[in-house]
């Protein structure tokens, strides 16, 4: 969990990391950008488990199946929960801000 409040902290003091906008889709998916999934997520087999810190949520590669974990589909999409989504007030067509660092994707939605 450290490591990813450091990445957290780099993202909002120093912006070192450059993010890439997504758009929410109607049914709460996002789509993990190639570049951001190339070698490290098969996509429709690989798990993730995804949590919130804050006003991020992250989406964490697994090694191995979870409970509760979620699979990148064929088209490198997740679906962000709906208890998530209404948390953190995300909704359809949405822009997400999604950085990439190690196994983590880091997401916030975008200030309107």
């Amino acid at each position: 969990m450290k490591e990813i409040e450091n990445i957290i902290k780099k993202i909002k003091n120093n912006n070192e990391l450059h993010g890439i906008a997504r758009r929410l889709d109607e049914l709460g998916r996002i789509v993990i950008p190639i570049e951001y999934r190339n070698g490290k997520v098969v996509d429709g087999e690989t798990n993730v488990a995804i949590y919130v810190i804050r006003d991020y949520v992250v989406v964490e590669i697994l090694e191995n199946k979870e409970e509760n974990s979620r699979k990148i589909d064929e088209l490198g999409r997740v679906v962000i929960k709906k208890e998530i989504r209404e948390q953190l007030e995300w909704k359809e067509k949405d822009y997400i801000e999604m950085w990439n660092y190690d196994k983590y994707f880091i997401l916030k939605k975008v200030a309107n």
